[in-house]
């Protein structure tokens, strides 16, 4: 907060990207999977896990925001997995704070944006088209 108050505002993705980041461990840390059952120790490595995929992927951003800028619409394959990676980290915490109406609803839209162009009639995505 104070680096930015001196120097001015970060970048959009990169302020984003270092508040999913500071949520998502607070998330993890204020909602625990499997708090107060025998399971806790599994759901601990769950949270570490899903914590340090959030920072890595997260971090990735902040350190590499002038190549995905510059380097859009294409992804490498580190790019896939780490937001791959970050969308389950993140409808695992929706799921975990909101219940499971918000990661259903997530994944409905996703599903329709992915495979919209091939539904029939007026639920089709017009003008869409796939990459050969």
């Amino acid at each position: 907060m104070f680096y930015t108050a001196a120097t001015g505002p970060f970048e959009g993705l990169v302020q984003r990207a270092i508040f999913l980041a500071l949520t998502s461990c607070l998330g993890f840390a204020l909602y625990p999977l499997g708090r107060g059952t025998a399971w806790r120790p599994i759901g601990m490595a769950v949270d570490l896990g899903l914590t340090a995929v959030t920072i890595v992927a997260c971090g990735y951003v902040v350190w590499n925001y002038e190549t995905i800028m510059g380097s859009l619409p294409w992804a490498t394959r580190l790019d896939m997995a780490l937001t791959i990676g970050l969308v389950a980290a993140v409808l695992e915490l929706g799921r975990r704070t909101v219940g499971l109406i918000f990661p259903v609803l997530v994944l409905l839209g996703l599903g329709y944006a992915l495979f919209g162009d091939m539904l029939p009639g007026p639920w089709a995505i017009a003008g869409s088209t796939r990459p050969s």
